[in-house]
């Protein structure tokens, strides 16, 4: 009497488990991968890793992920409108909405014509002292090399010499050089010819510093304008943080005063 032995599928899977596991024991898989590839702890003293998959993605251009520049309605550029005021006082102001900036332009043509006026008057004051005095050669002038040598027996060499190369030296010592008053012609009653012509002088010399001044004043009044024109083309790009400004806009509507602001985000 024969007896057979068989084995249930619970059995044929026990014995498959076991001769995997002893398997994997006599041949270790080789520790290899990714530094970054974690290693679970089995019960053994051999870690697994798990393997790692790479993935690679090119960045570019689409039409979901471009930006557009665009004009801001009412931007002012700050560099320009200094720049404008600094050139042209007034400009800036102008070109960033300001009205007020026709009053700096205003008092920049007013600086302009004075300082031209005072320099034509000064001119035409010492003109006239000048002609008064007359050609110091012609004997019958008001002062005369022949006048001064007749009454101090010197010699006018250097005089003539310095009338030569430079007359308005020549005239400013003649009105203020007591040791050149014996070539007035009035010299011995009172000398009423050379307080004429000092005051002449005065007179111009006068003009001439009030024109220095007004030039002066001119360019105060360019790097002034050209400070507020910077501080106005600034109020209208307010930062609210790195690369967010707001643009402000304001003018007169309506009889009233209206304001416009604009968000502007740069990447």
């Amino acid at each position: 009497m024969s007896a057979r032995a068989g084995f249930g599928p619970s059995v044929l899977a026990l014995l498959l488990i076991c001769a995997a596991h002893s398997r994997a024991a006599a041949d270790p898989p080789a520790a290899h991968g990714s530094p970054l590839a974690l290693p679970l702890m089995g019960g053994d003293s051999q870690p697994e890793l798990l393997a790692q998959r790479t993935i690679q993605r090119s960045w570019g251009p689409s039409d979901d992920s471009t930006y557009r520049e665009v004009n801001v309605p009412g931007w002012k550029s700050e560099g320009g409108a200094m720049g404008l005021s600094f050139l042209v006082p007034g400009a800036g102001q102008m070109y960033a909405g300001e009205r007020y900036g026709v009053l700096l332009l205003l008092g920049e043509a007013l600086g302009i014509y004075e300082v031209v006026s005072l320099m034509h008057s000064g001119d035409d004051w010492d003109n006239k002292a000048r002609t008064f005095a007359g050609n110091p050669t012609d004997s019958t002038s008001q002062w005369s090399f022949a006048a001064y040598q007749r009454r101090t027996g010197s010699s006018t060499a250097d005089l003539q010499s310095l009338y030569q190369a430079d007359p308005s030296l020549f005239y400013y010592r003649i009105g203020e050089d007591p040791a050149l008053a014996p070539g007035w012609a009035d010299y011995n009653s009172g000398l009423t010819s050379r307080d004429t012509f000092t005051s002449y002088r005065d007179n111009g010399q006068s003009d001439w510093k009030r024109s220095r001044q007004w030039r002066v004043a001119l360019w105060i009044n360019h790097l002034g304008s050209a400070i507020d024109a910077f501080r106005v083309a600034r109020i209208a790009s307010v930062p609210l943080r790195n690369n967010l400004h707001m643009h402000l806009k304001t003018s007169w509507t309506g009889g009233g005063p209206s304001m416009a602001a604009t968000i502007e985000a740069k990447f």
